[in-house]
Formats: C-alpha cells, sequence, structure tokens
C-alpha cells in the first residue's frame, strides 16, 4: 500500500482516503482546490485539515503510527477502497470520528452486493492500456469528467494493477470485514463500476444511505464530502 499526504497542516484534523483501484494520490488533488460552496463538514472548510491518501492494494499494511497525531480522524473509502479500509482496519481500534462508504461495499467480487465476478475476473484477465482507458471513461461516465480525471493523469503500469486486482480477489475471499462498520454509504444512480442495486443491497442494514444522481467518478461529489 502506499501512503502519501496530500496536504499536511498543523492540526489535529485528518481526512483519510482509501482511492479506487488504478488510481494514485495525484488523481486527487483535485479533493484540495477551492469549492464555490462550503460545508462544515466538508474537506474544503474553514479549518486547517491534513489528507492521507491510500493507494495501491497490492499489499495491505497500514501502520496506524502515522495517524497518532491526530484527534479527529474522518474516514472516506471510495469504490474499492471501501473494502481496502474495512480490511486494513477490521482488527484496529481507531476512533475514526466519521467513517463514509462512497460508490463501494465491503463485498468486492459479488454478485448481489459488489462487482458481479464475471465482469471483474474479465477486467484483470484483458487489462491494457486500451481497456484501462475504456474502463476510466465508462466510470466518469461523461466525457467532460474523463477529461478532467485524466488531464493530469501519471502513466499506469499494468502489470501491477493486474496484481492488485488479484490479490484483492484473493484475500476478499479469505477474510470477512463485513463487521467494520461504516456510518454513511454513498450511492451514485448513475454508477456503471459498482451497480446501483447491488451497493444498495449491501448497505441497506445499519448505514445512513444518501443516493446522489452522479456515475461512479464525480470530481464535485467527492470535493462536498
Amino acid at each position: 500500500m502506499t501512503v502519501e499526504f496530500l496536504r499536511q497542516d498543523n492540526s489535529d484534523n485528518l481526512t483519510l482516503i482509501f482511492v479506487g483501484w488504478g488510481m494514485s494520490s495525484s488523481d486527487f488533488r483535485f479533493m484540495c482546490e477551492p469549492v464555490e460552496t462550503r460545508r462544515s463538514t466538508s474537506l474544503q472548510n474553514q479549518c486547517a485539515i491534513s489528507v492521507l491518501i491510500c493507494s495501491d492494494y497490492r499489499t495491505l499494511d497500514f501502520d496506524t503510527d502515522i495517524l497518532k497525531p491526530y484527534n479527529d480522524i474522518r474516514l472516506i473509502g471510495y469504490s474499492l477502497g471501501v473494502w481496502a479500509a474495512s480490511y486494513a482496519f477490521r482488527e484496529k481500534e481507531i476512533a475514526f470520528s466519521e467513517k463514509i462508504a462512497v460508490n463501494g461495499t465491503k463485498y468486492p467480487i459479488d454478485n448481489e452486493r459488489g462487482i458481479p465476478p464475471k465482469i471483474y475476473e474479465g477486467t484483470e484477465q484483458s487489462l491494457s492500456d486500451a481497456s484501462l482507458r475504456k474502463f476510466f471513461l465508462r466510470m466518469c461516465r461523461i466525457r467532460e469528467n474523463f477529461e478532467q480525471f485524466t488531464a493530469n493523469m501519471k502513466e499506469k503500469n499494468i502489470s501491477h494493477l493486474k496484481e492488485e486486482l488479484r490479490v484483492i480477489q484473493q484475500l476478499s475471499m479469505q477474510y470477512d470485514v463485513s463487521g467494520f462498520q461504516w456510518d454513511k454509504a454513498i450511492i451514485s444512480t448513475k454508477d456503471a463500476i459498482f451497480p446501483t442495486e447491488n451497493q444498495r443491497k449491501a448497505w441497506y442494514l445499519n448505514t445512513k444511505i444518501t443516493e446522489i444522481d452522479a456515475p461512479h467518478f464525480s470530481q464535485s461529489l467527492l470535493k462536498n464530502l
């Protein structure tokens, strides 16, 4: 796992983000850009907030010592990052102030509550530069979103991305992370990666659900968390 600060301020507030498969901290730099509408719970609020990004789930070890300076820690899991965070913290006692799952579930490969296995396995088996680009386009859905997402994207290592998918598949079969509780699930109604209905089935118990008219990836949605 790669753990990088997107922003580090002299504050005891931290937003910890587990991003999706194929993403890195550079793909989330927009999270620290100004927004017009500010909410008290937003990443862009008036107080200084450090932002820590976790990516590359070929390994899932997380050293919690990096969290010790912070008294208020918000956890955001996005896409397959929801499962990755659930796995990383399944046996750790971290007093998160809030845990928000966005367009992902604790069941990453599941016909009813996650990505259907045939689609997941097909993505890994046929992965190439061209198919990855198609994946990102489907993820963004709208051409403008896609162009924003890919504008400053660093080159992706296809062999590493295949390995990441294999590791997630293997570990999700071996370990049960259903006991890790999320406070809130945000579901996009136009999600073409994690089927919307599957997300509803995954979260209908013990988790507050908010549905948003958006595709799987939306900068505006993520910036206003």
